[in-house]
């Protein structure tokens, strides 16, 4: 009896450590990468190519590049700060970025993408999307 209750706890143990491992490992895999952004309802597409610290955006179509300062709140929700780029803001829009930060939280991470939500000082805050990221470009989008 003894042995049986040892292996069932142990089994128990076992799966939930490696549960554990699994949810707190995923988020870290969109830490570094290269991902690509196809906005809801726009023909826009973007490259993004990220370091634990900084995220370089290029809009594939104009090829108009953004860097943001990335800080890592939690393994699943990340602060960008603007740091420079984007030929086409005004003054206005620059002081603006620069001024708020997006705050994006990693909703759920599959093989080919991940999903977010995102808003202008909160996940809620003004512009607040849901969208998909994804690890490899979509064919005909780019």
């Amino acid at each position: 009896m003894k042995k049986k209750c040892w292996l069932l706890l142990v089994s128990v143990c076992s799966f939930s450590l490696l549960w554990g491992q699994n949810k707190n490992q995923l988020p870290n895999s969109v830490r570094v990468g290269a991902f690509y952004y196809y906005p809801k309802d726009s023909k826009e597409s973007y490259y993004d190519l990220r370091n634990d610290s900084m995220v370089e955006e290029i809009n594939l179509g104009t090829r108009d590049t953004s860097i943001w300062r990335v800080t890592w709140r939690r393994d699943s929700l990340m602060e960008m700060r603007y740091v420079t780029g984007s030929a086409k803001l005004t003054a206005a829009q620059r002081a603006y970025r620069s001024a708020h930060r997006v705050v994006v939280r990693v909703d759920r991470v599959a093989p080919e993408y991940y999903t977010f939500s995102a808003g202008m000082d909160s996940v809620g805050g003004i512009g607040n999307t849901q969208d998909t990221m994804w690890f490899k470009p979509k064919k005909g989008r780019n």
